[in-house]
């Protein structure tokens, strides 16, 4: 999964193998929230416009994990 800075940012940041992937948690961040997808070298946080949108993330996520 490719990750950028911002929605509007034409340069990817970076790479998430989702096969490194061994959990997935959504935190609150005030009005926001923070989807974390954690390996075992490392724990990306990903900044979602609300709760809603990272529980989607994350159901989503989720899914590709179990196939």
């Amino acid at each position: 999964m490719y990750y950028y800075e911002s929605e509007n940012d034409p340069e990817c940041r970076g790479f998430i193998d989702l096969c490194d992937v061994g959990s997935v948690e959504v935190e609150n961040n005030g009005n926001k929230a923070i989807l974390e997808l954690r390996t075992k070298k490392r724990v990306y946080s990903l900044l979602a416009e609300s709760r809603q949108v990272a529980d989607t993330w994350k159901e989503k996520i989720e899914m590709v994990l179990r196939e």
